[in-house]
């Protein structure tokens, strides 16, 4: 792999990284949702692997309809969410 072509790789993972963590949601969260393992994700975030265009617009959606909720709902989605994770 190129300079370049790292590069390349690493800008999308460091956005979802960025993103992820503005929403408060955590890695195993996030790659829950998008069904894939917590490590691939990190592999996504650290540039390692390339993100799958699919899932870019997917994640994009849900954050923004997640930040229109008040901070409250937000909250009470993600305590939903880890909820269920833990369970699972």
């Amino acid at each position: 792999m190129t300079p370049t072509d790292r590069q390349f790789s690493k800008d999308p993972g460091r956005r979802l990284a960025h993103l992820r963590q503005d929403a408060s949601l955590t890695q195993q969260v996030v790659a829950t949702h998008l069904g894939i393992a917590q490590q691939t994700l990190v592999h996504y975030e650290v540039g390692q692997l390339r993100l799958p265009v699919p899932h870019v617009p997917r994640l994009q959606r849900q954050h923004e309809r997640l930040s229109h909720l008040p901070k409250a709902q937000q909250q009470a989605v993600l305590a939903m969410l880890d909820g269920v994770l833990q369970q699972a």
